[in-house]
């Protein structure tokens, strides 16, 4: 039963072994593959990381560029306030009659309160500008520094994918190549069952043979080194007690 369990545990073992062994062999033999893979394991990444960028630069720059975009929504409202009074009062000068111009051409009276509103809105147009100018400069250095933030930590990280090249890397790459590719993956597994076949053979050929003499004379010379121990312990137990009680008889008188 024990060398039963035994045996059970060693094929255990030899199964981790096998396992163990097999991969630096089977990552050696497909290196080539392993590489391709590894490369676009790391482009991947990278692609994840760039979108994972833009999602912050859009979570961080979006109140400075939502901010920004209704400024400017306002200033391009002046911007045509001024225009539309631009092109009444030139028709206006013409003489083009419409429902605001009274169709005579000239500089006549109503073409003088046309000027006089032009300049009002070209003036709300340029204070307007004046009064957001320094918030607007403002934000395009939060919205620079956010970019520039980012675009630090896009390329350190880079630099690190750059690196991902290591055992467990190269794990991970020829694990995808087994899933990707059936023949990869039935080599791969070949060879495992190869290395972990070699590791338990020699298990697995002791718990299917007979018992013979080798087994007899172990089982023998394994016992009386059981008993040899076990008188050595037992007499050396003895001799401690012949020489505490030795001790203390010397010790009353």
């Amino acid at each position: 039963m024990e060398s039963g369990f035994n045996g059970y545990s060693e094929i255990g073992s030899g199964n981790v072994f096998g396992i163990i062994i097999s991969k630096p062999l089977e990552l050696k033999i497909f290196e080539k593959e392993v590489n391709k893979q590894l490369n676009t394991i790391i482009q991947r990444n990278k692609k994840q990381l760039q979108g994972e960028m833009n999602g912050r630069i859009l979570q961080q720059s979006g109140p400075f560029e939502t901010e920004k975009k209704q400024i400017s929504e306002k200033i391009a409202n002046y911007q045509k306030s001024y225009d539309s009074a631009s092109v009444e009062l030139e028709k206006e000068i013409l003489g083009k009659q419409s429902v605001l111009t009274s169709g005579k051409e000239g500089f006549g009276p109503n073409a003088k309160r046309k000027q006089e509103l032009k300049e009002q809105r070209r003036q709300d147009l340029e204070n307007y500008q004046k009064q957001v100018a320094p918030r607007l400069e403002y934000l395009d250095k939060e919205i620079s520094k956010v970019y520039t933030n980012l675009e630090t930590e896009r390329k350190s990280t880079e630099t690190f994918e750059d690196k991902f090249n290591g055992f467990a890397a190269r794990l991970q790459a020829l694990d995808e190549l087994g899933k990707n590719s059936v023949i990869i993956g039935l080599a791969a597994a070949f060879i495992m069952g190869l290395f972990i076949c070699l590791e338990i053979s020699p298990v697995l050929v002791k718990l299917i043979s007979h018992v013979g003499p080798y087994d007899y004379l172990l089982e023998k010379t394994e016992n009386d080194f059981r008993l040899y121990s076990k008188e050595k312990v037992a007499k050396g137990n003895a001799l401690t007690d012949f020489r505490i009680d030795d001790f203390k008889d010397k010790l009353g008188k």
